[in-house]
């Protein structure tokens, strides 16, 4: 609730003084990831929406739970913002975390990017097709394909696939962060990488795309095929992988409620600005605003898929 004052002069509400000061907004990822690219793009409009500086600080320990902590132990002022993804976020179930916080337990600001989960291999590899892909991993023992995160959105992707085709051998290495993981695939070190569309934008013309893991090819990257569109093709049947990673904003649960409803407008202004979308769409990052009962709702059947789907998949 807004602040009320008897006096005729010198009174002014929190969310009136609110900001004062630079916001921190913290990035659990390493410097040039997807979810990087995407902070970076909207931190510019939020600072013209709220009229302060936003610190960026990216801090990739702890499959991101390091700092999902630190927002949930936070001062609840509004100066402490901190992206999430889901599912990554949902790792705080692996029974070896110890973790008891939820996806309650933090006040949600927005979702701003869903990500399309895209298989790859290195420039210049001959094996740079599904049929291709399968046919190697069938008959070779020392297949690797590596994974940013476990639990992540592309270790599921990579789980899913095999559910749906059990013959594949499992060669997973997961890795931590995605720069770490690109220069493992570069160098030759790992033979397939699943990362998002969005990491095009910085891979460039060092990797192949083999596919991406979605019920329809993604419009930002329409020539590239679906796995499911492939597999078809090659005879197996009903083939559905689907993978992707929902990118948000959240916030300390206890931000009084007239500074949440600033930032979230603020947030929600600046995604919806054309030159913003715009900006999303020129890194091939695929700009998606929800927010509000919207963005609650989202969370919730992604966390109710998790524990029914992807819990047992993971051995949890």
């Amino acid at each position: 609730l807004l602040a009320v004052c008897l006096s005729a002069t010198g009174c002014s509400s929190k969310t009136e003084e609110y900001p004062s000061k630079p916001i921190e907004l913290v990035i659990p990822w390493s410097a040039g990831g997807g979810t990087d690219v995407a902070g970076r793009l909207y931190a510019s409009y939020l600072e013209k929406e709220l009229g302060t500086t936003i610190n960026v600080v990216n801090n990739d320990a702890g499959n991101g739970w390091v700092n999902w902590l630190g927002c949930y132990e936070a001062e609840p002022d509004g100066y402490n913002l901190y992206t999430t993804n889901f599912p990554a976020f949902f790792s705080c179930y692996d029974p070896e975390m110890n973790h008891t916080q939820r996806w309650d337990d933090f006040a949600y600001i927005c979702n701003f990017c869903t990500d399309t989960n895209l298989l790859v291999t290195r420039k210049g590899f001959e094996i740079n097709t599904v049929e291709k892909f399968l046919d190697y991993c069938l008959n070779n023992e020392d297949v690797v394909i590596a994974v940013t995160v476990t639990g992540g959105d592309d270790h599921i992707a990579y789980l899913k696939m095999l559910d749906a085709i059990p013959e594949l051998a499992d060669h997973t290495v997961p890795m931590h962060a995605n720069s770490n993981l690109t220069q493992e695939l570069l160098g030759g070190f790992v033979d397939f990488m699943i990362c998002n569309v969005g990491n095009l934008a910085t891979l460039g013309d060092n990797v192949e795309p083999i596919c991406v893991f979605s019920a329809e090819r993604d419009a930002l990257a329409p020539d590239i095929p679906t796995f499911n569109e492939e597999c078809a093709a090659l005879g197996y049947e009903g083939v559905d992988v689907n993978g992707a990673t929902n990118r948000g904003l959240i916030m300390p649960k206890d931000v009084p409620a007239d500074i949440q409803k600033k930032i979230v407008d603020a947030f929600v202004n600046g995604m919806n600005d054309p030159q913003c979308k715009q900006d999303f769409l020129n890194n091939q990052m695929g700009w998606n605003c929800i927010s509000g009962d919207e963005y609650i709702e989202l969370i919730k059947s992604e966390d109710e898929f998790y524990q029914s789907t992807i819990m047992p998949l993971l051995g949890w």
